[in-house]
């Protein structure tokens, strides 16, 4: 049985001295030895190469923490808002990759595109609260 002596981390793991054979794995590269208990012992070696994979064990954060935008009521449907921006630090494209989507109260007069996060005043939405 090999266990790790420390934890490991896929993203603290240097790909250029870790062998790196993809971006979606990195590797170490060990020997195991068996030695008998014979006079003279004897032993023999094997190649072991232990692969390791990236885990979603990161959250996407915003950069700002929050956006505070003030809109016109009159602004016309798709008018540009603003364009939120998160990054993740899980470094494959399957568990680094960011959407967005909006959500909570105001979500029918807002829309967000799920790749650029840009958020433009939905189609057909009324600000006006006396025109609805």
């Amino acid at each position: 049985v090999i266990t790790a002596r420390t934890p490991i981390d896929f993203e603290l793991m240097d790909p250029n001295t870790q062998g790196a054979t993809s971006p979606w794995y990195r590797s170490f590269s060990l020997v195991a030895m068996a030695i008998d208990h014979g006079v003279p012992p004897l032993n023999s070696t094997v190649p072991v190469t232990i692969y390791v994979e990236d885990v979603n064990d990161n959250s996407p954060i915003f950069n700002p923490d929050a956006y505070e935008v003030v809109v016109d009521e009159t602004v016309a449907a798709g008018t540009h808002i603003t364009r939120v921006s998160a990054t993740d630090a899980d470094p494959t494209p399957y568990n680094g990759a960011v959407s967005y989507r909006l959500d909570g109260v105001g979500i029918d007069k807002f829309a967000i595109d799920a790749v650029s996060g840009e958020v433009t005043v939905a189609p057909n939405a009324k600000l006006d609260l006396m025109l609805t």
